[in-house]
């Protein structure tokens, strides 16, 4: 049988039982969505080691998911693996209990300045007040946003993450924006 091309599901199954092929499978879908799992990590963390070493912790708990049937047939095994990628990575950036990290104010720009640095700190205010928006959004449009903006992924393999059509994707992002603007309209200022 030739697994190479076989769908996430047929995969999965393989990987579930005893036989053999059960390896391979497990190394196709780790070939397949080890490169996005770990994007996502980095996009939390912004560390590439510390996102590796997640991404490893995440494919064991991915693993061991599988094999305890906690993953759904019914559910997508992408959108499902990124989730716990991303929670792996968000546990992680508590127990440090870091901050987002901050970039050096002396870079092509000159030498730090007061408005160097002011720019610097509206712009992280700005990013958290932006992923404090994101999270009110619908699931659905919250998901492509991430996968857009957060992960740079094209709208066409967003749509085979999510099962819909290019244009569901787009309409999304779309309805995505016009809530988020909506929504940033709505909060009240600070004076």
């Amino acid at each position: 049988m030739k697994l190479d091309n076989a769908p996430d599901d047929q995969l999965i199954q393989i990987f579930k039982e005893d036989g053999t092929g059960k390896e391979r499978a497990f190394s196709i879908l780790f070939d397949r969505y080890n490169p996005a799992i770990t994007k996502t990590i980095y996009s939390v963390l912004h560390n590439e080691q510390e996102a590796q070493d997640i991404a490893q912790n995440t494919w064991i708990k991915i693993q061991e998911a599988i094999q305890n049937d906690r993953y759904k047939p019914q559910t997508k095994f992408a959108p499902w693996a990124n989730r716990i990628a991303k929670n792996a990575a968000i546990d992680m950036f508590r127990k440090q209990k870091r901050k987002p990290p901050i970039q050096s104010l002396e870079d092509e720009t000159g030498p730090a300045t007061f408005s160097n640095m002011e720019s610097s700190i509206m712009s992280r205010e700005d990013v958290e007040k932006l992923q404090h928006l994101v999270n009110q959004l619908p699931e659905d449009q919250k998901k492509v946003v991430d996968l857009r903006i957060s992960n740079n992924l094209s709208y066409q393999h967003i749509s085979r993450i999510t099962n819909t059509s290019i244009n569901t994707c787009l309409g999304r992002f779309r309805y995505a924006l016009r809530n988020l603007k909506r929504l940033n309209h709505d909060k009240p200022r600070k004076n």
